[in-house]
């Protein structure tokens, strides 16, 4: 079962499984349809939706038998899988939806077929005779989506060589390459969809638009529209830029207007291997000897005053290397949709995770606190330190360990510095607003900082419903260096956020944020081939993003 699926499993334990009443998930934050490779949804204004041909995800309980997971393998498809349909209704056109997937009752993965008419619209879903309160769904006729490995649109993209080997940091890019891009939701098309489309239907691709952002340039592309194989599946092939190098270098695809979610490939001037991925070299290699690995990250942030503690613990193996993905290169920018928890800060939640314990346990200047472990195994995250004390105390030490440890992962306990706080961003004011289609470049004064460690630019701007209750946040990462005293943040990564929606009491509702690493410290436990603690020191600036 793929990490994907697993909360939902948990969060819609079904009472009567095989006649369950079918209920799509109701609220907006998350939404209960997603488009299935970007997992962003229409609930904010990116121009996000359903595309017109596109495949997409359904979130909600009594969809079928709960111990069941039915796959359409043949042609032609079939409106119907497991006893289970689903409807769209928009234009005063109700159109039935091509099934694909129905996993354990509470989800369904579906093709909206290219004739619905454009527009707001319902959703239902039918099963045993019975069928589903409507859900709204936004149909578009173009908004791409890139899978990724993981399955939650983050991370390491699907994107493979004219071999179809996928790209992961033991498997590089160079400049020059061809690569194949996966994904869904570049526009409708006119043949039949029931079926894969034939060699003169796939000729020239689709008519629409296409642009590839790599790293902080764009590609040539070459071929943008469905692939042979599949209903729905989309591929644009392009070529790696030259001067692009890193393992978790950002790709993202503007369709007609709308861009895409933001994930990364592994791009390398020469071999098959990248140096900059936070597990270290000494692990890359191992993997690249067709070894397993086991690594930890701690990490403790303080971010708009607030502190939080993360870790991950994963397995990774020469097969899932395109698992271990975390963060973004040297002088690049990812941006992230936040109402499926896709937090920019995390590991990405990638490969296989390891049992360390109920909890991490983290104490020092301001007492005790803890990070508990979440229903995915080997993720733990808490918000921590609630009561006015922050991990902003310069040069305290705080330590961390895990009790007698997990299943997988032995005991430990280790201490790290909290670094200087250093100097706040001094061009941007307070409640500045902050344009998404222009470049931004953003200053600060080196000279409190640690000159020898990373540095991270981020930002956030929140989206409210009618009540004013937080609705969804994108935010930004920009790995940089601090040394050079400011980063551009290009347009294209800017355009991702929402726009900055107004608070209670009307002040600005995003923030833009610079913190940097201190030395990250090493430590030992059974089950680990190699353990890491970073922490940082925030400083921050209330904006809004127009």
């Amino acid at each position: 079962m793929d990490r994907r699926t697993a909360p939902f499993l948990l969060s819609f334990v079904l009472a009567v499984g095989a006649l369950a009443q079918p209920v799509i998930r109701t609220g907006s934050a998350p939404p209960p349809v997603l488009n299935a490779a970007s997992y962003i949804g229409p609930e904010l204004g990116l121009g996000a939706g359903i595309a017109q041909g596109s495949i997409f995800a359904l979130f909600g309980s009594g969809f079928g038998a709960s111990d069941s997971f039915a796959q359409a393998t043949t042609f032609p498809l079939s409106k119907t899988l497991g006893g289970v349909s689903v409807q769209v209704t928009a234009g005063g056109v109700a159109v039935d939806a091509i099934m694909l997937n129905v996993y354990y009752g509470q989800v369904i993965e579906a093709l909206l077929p290219s004739a619905t008419p454009v527009g707001s619209g319902t959703i239902t879903v039918s099963y045993g005779g019975v069928t589903s309160a409507p859900a709204t769904v936004q149909v578009v006729p173009s908004s791409f989506g890139i899978y990724a490995a993981n399955l939650r649109g983050i991370g390491q993209a699907t994107a493979t060589d004219a071999s179809y080997t996928p790209n992961s940091i033991i498997h590089t890019f160079h400049p020059g390459d061809a690569v194949i891009l996966w994904g869904t939701g570049l526009g409708p098309v006119t043949w039949d969809e029931t079926n894969p489309p034939t060699a003169a239907e796939l000729s020239g691709g689709l008519d629409i638009p296409t642009e590839v952002y790599v790293g902080n340039t764009t590609a040539v592309v070459d071929y943008h529209g469905r692939s042979g194989c599949c209903s729905g599946l989309d591929q644009i092939v392009f070529t790696v830029p030259d001067g692009v190098e890193g393992c978790y270098v950002p790709v993202a695809v503007k369709a007609g207007a709308v861009l895409s979610n933001i994930a990364t490939i592994a791009i390398s001037s020469s071999g098959n291997t990248c140096s900059d991925s936070i597990i270290g070299q000494d692990l890359i290699a191992k993997l690249a000897a067709g070894q397993t690995v086991a690594f930890g990250w701690i990490e403790l942030d303080t971010v708009a005053g607030a502190d939080y503690g993360s870790a991950t613990f994963d397995q990774i193996t020469p097969a899932s290397a395109e698992l271990a993905s975390y963060g973004v290169s040297p002088g690049y920018c990812i941006a992230t949709e936040g109402s499926e928890g896709n937090g920019a800060y995390l590991g990405d939640l990638s490969s296989p995770g390891l049992d360390a314990g109920a909890t991490i346990t983290l104490s020092g200047f301001t007492g005790k606190s803890s990070f508990p472990e979440l229903s995915d195994t080997g993720l733990y995250f808490s918000q921590i330190y609630t009561n006015n004390y922050y991990l902003g105390w310069a040069g305290e030490t705080y330590t961390l360990s895990n009790g007698t440890g997990g299943a997988n992962v032995g005991p430990f306990s280790a201490s790290i510095d909290i670094p200087p706080l250093g100097s706040a961003i001094n061009n941007i004011s307070e409640n500045a607003i902050l344009p998404r289609s222009s470049d931004l470049t953003v200053k600060w004064n080196t000279g409190a900082f640690e000159p020898d460690n990373p540095g991270v630019l981020g930002g956030v701007s929140m989206v409210f419903d009618s009540n004013l209750n937080l609705e969804a946040y994108t935010e930004l990462q920009c790995n940089v260096s601090i040394l050079a005293g400011q980063f551009t943040i290009p347009a294209w990564v800017l355009s991702f956020l929402e726009p900055s929606g107004p608070t209670v009491d009307g002040n600005s509702s995003g923030y833009i944020w610079l913190f940097q690493y201190g030395t990250p410290v090493t430590f030992s436990a059974t089950g680990l081939d190699k353990g890491i603690i970073t922490a940082d020191m925030v400083t921050w600036v209330p904006v809004s993003f127009q």
